[in-house]
């Protein structure tokens, strides 16, 4: 028995003195001696370059196990101009030590990460970088987009790392009570389309308590997106499913204060914003409710999401008054996002309908329907900024379709179908039909022309000269856009007295052809013709003065019609014949034919410069 109780003594004396050793050689030990080694683990485990400016490791029974690392950074995909995929400040761990002797437990009390910053990339080979960690396929299709051999040491595939052998049951029980991320910065760019779209999310925090290697646990995310305040916050549960190399997110809610978007961040996602020429002055919030997101190794594999945005309002400056009301409900899934309904109002007009991503991830087939409902044109445009005042109630729907999320291929596979109106047209301020006449009246030899054209109106015609304005009882025309150019049919405009019809087409470049014409209604023209019989040279068959004008072919900006000569001329000999033409105009001058001479100094107009001078003056 006493040999027994020395036996013992000096078995327990032996794992005391080894204990005491391995707690002496853990407080001394400088674990920057095994840096090199971490970091080849590393390096091997993610197919990147890694670097570790500083490591801390300490020891007590009273605070546990304690390491730090400073600096640590891991290298992007070859060939990219962002160096670095991650860069961490600082790393601080706190681990219970008595735990881990105990109960073969690891207990992390909690775990500081201070200022990390991630920067995910879409290559042109339109693969993430998130994506060729530990990836060697992945890896060497992003070198080869960016021309550069894969660096060693090389990835360790996927497909050689055996899922199957990894059992739960085997590995310790992990526990991180507290995990706390601060002053975190997001980069993501996407070089897939062109030019590259770049957004940035900064002061990142985040919050996860009782973090599991098996269980699901919360967690908390704010930062400010597009913005310099936090106006990003997500909160819900996670889950980690190492066997599949998956993470899960369920029951996590979304909020967005669009309040806080900044308007020079918002012009970085691409430049297609700037010409929407947003002021800087919106608000909204966007809500949503993530019921399920499951993500590994080759993306994003399911996703059920729903949400709205709403009280949205946007000050833009090329319209005279905010949009406001923006209302949207979408919902998205790991293929296609869908925004089931949406309005906004422009001052007391409407705009709303539905659109479509299909395929975002590859295809991006795109639908957007339009709706315009009641938009007044006075409170579109400043009627300050336009040459003419003009007002009307604008109603028409579109239907629109394109593929792609490069610009350069949207707008190359960019068709539509659509039809506008005004209703209730004016132009304020200017009587057309009487600026006409006014003007007639001042071409020799027809002064006072109007009086007798007046004299002769019929009874609804003389109150629309006395009118103030110009109304137009319809304005309507059909839309169709493919192959980059918009063609515009049907174009159908009628007012008092008068109307103008047109087709034409304009390309994305601006670049217009236009074909018009002019007629002025027929009991008008009668009168018309009463009081200038040239005039009547000009009827069509319907009895109607109708001009058409010369086909327009250059930049819109310097759009300028006449009447066309050609047909004036053709219409001329049809009527009357160029005899009859002639004693006509000499029977309107007072100059029957004679011997007579005119008299020195005398010279009568020609009858092309009378029409000349009557064209003129209506087209001025």
């Amino acid at each position: 028995m006493k040999s027994l109780k020395i036996a013992v003594t000096i078995i327990f004396s032996l794992l005391a003195v080894l204990l005491a050793a391995v707690f002496f050689f853990l407080k001394t030990v400088d674990i920057n001696n095994f840096k090199s080694q971490i970091i080849a683990q590393l390096e091997a485990a993610v197919g990147r370059d890694v670097s570790i400016q500083n490591m801390a490791f300490s020891l007590s029974f009273q605070k546990g196990i304690i390491l730090n690392v400073e600096g640590l950074t891991m290298a992007n995909d070859p060939g990219e101009v962002e160096k670095n995929f991650l860069e961490v400040e600082r790393i601080g761990v706190e681990v219970d030590f008595m735990a881990l002797l105990r109960e073969r437990k690891i207990s992390v009390k909690s775990v500081q990460v201070h200022s990390p910053k991630i920067v995910i990339i879409r290559s042109e080979a339109n693969v993430l970088n998130v994506q060729t960690l530990g990836n060697a396929s992945a890896a060497k299709a992003v070198a080869a987009a960016n021309n550069v051999p894969v660096p060693s040491p090389s990835p360790v595939p996927l497909s050689d790392i055996s899922t199957k052998t990894i059992n739960l049951d085997t590995l310790p029980a992990l526990l991180v009570k507290s995990m706390a991320l601060d002053n975190g910065t997001l980069v993501y760019i996407d070089r897939a389309i062109k030019p590259e779209m770049s957004i940035v999310v900064s002061k990142i925090d985040v919050e996860v308590a009782n973090f599991s290697l098996k269980d699901k646990f919360h967690f908390s995310v704010a930062g400010a997106i597009l913005g310099k305040q936090q106006n990003v916050h997500i909160e819900g549960q996670a889950q980690l499913d190492l066997i599949n190399s998956q993470a899960r997110l369920e029951r996590t809610k979304i909020a967005v204060d669009l309040s806080q978007l900044l308007r020079d961040e918002l012009m970085q996602i691409g430049p297609m914003l700037d010409s929407l020429e947003l002021v800087g002055q919106w608000s909204g919030l966007l809500e949503a409710d993530l019921n399920q997101m499951v993500a590994g190794a080759q993306g994003i594999m399911a996703l059920s999401l729903e949400g709205q945005l709403k009280e949205g309002r946007a000050s833009v400056n090329v319209l005279a008054k905010p949009l406001e009301n923006i209302h949207a409900v979408f919902s998205a899934t790991e293929a296609d996002f869908t925004i089931k309904d949406y309005s906004l109002n422009i001052g007391t007009g409407k705009i709303f309908g539905e659109a479509k991503l299909s395929d975002y991830l590859e295809a991006a087939n795109s639908s957007l329907t339009i709706n315009l409902e009641d938009i007044k044109i006075e409170e579109v445009h400043d009627a300050e900024t336009l040459p003419v005042k003009a007002q009307g109630n604008i109603f028409g729907q579109f239907k629109i379709q394109a593929r792609g999320l490069d610009p350069k291929v949207f707008l190359q596979t960019l068709t539509a179908d659509g039809a506008a109106e005004v209703r209730e047209g004016k132009i304020v301020d200017i009587n057309v039909l009487s600026s006409v006449l006014d003007k007639l009246s001042v071409v020799p030899p027809l002064a006072g022309i109007k009086d007798k054209i007046q004299a002769g109106l019929p009874e609804k015609y003389r109150g629309v000269l006395e009118q103030r304005d110009t109304n137009f009882q319809k304005i309507q025309c059909a839309v169709n856009v493919k192959n980059e150019t918009a063609s515009l049919t049907r174009v159908n405009i009628q007012s008092d007295g008068f109307g103008m019809a047109a087709n034409g087409t304009c390309d994305f470049k601006q670049i217009l052809h236009l074909e018009s014409a002019f007629a002025i209604a027929q009991d008008l023209s009668a009168a018309m013709g009463t009081a200038i019989p040239e005039l009547q040279l000009l009827f069509d068959q319907a009895g109607q003065i109708y001009i058409p004008m010369t086909t327009y072919d250059g930049p819109a900006a310097k759009m300028k019609v006449f009447p066309d000569p050609v047909y004036l001329v053709k219409r001329v000999i049809a009527n009357r014949g160029q005899e009859e033409l002639q004693k006509l105009i000499n029977k309107a001058l007072g100059t029957e034919e004679s011997s007579e001479e005119p008299s020195s100094g005398e010279e009568k107009p020609s009858e092309q410069k009378i029409i000349s001078d009557i064209l003129q003056s209506i087209f001025q």
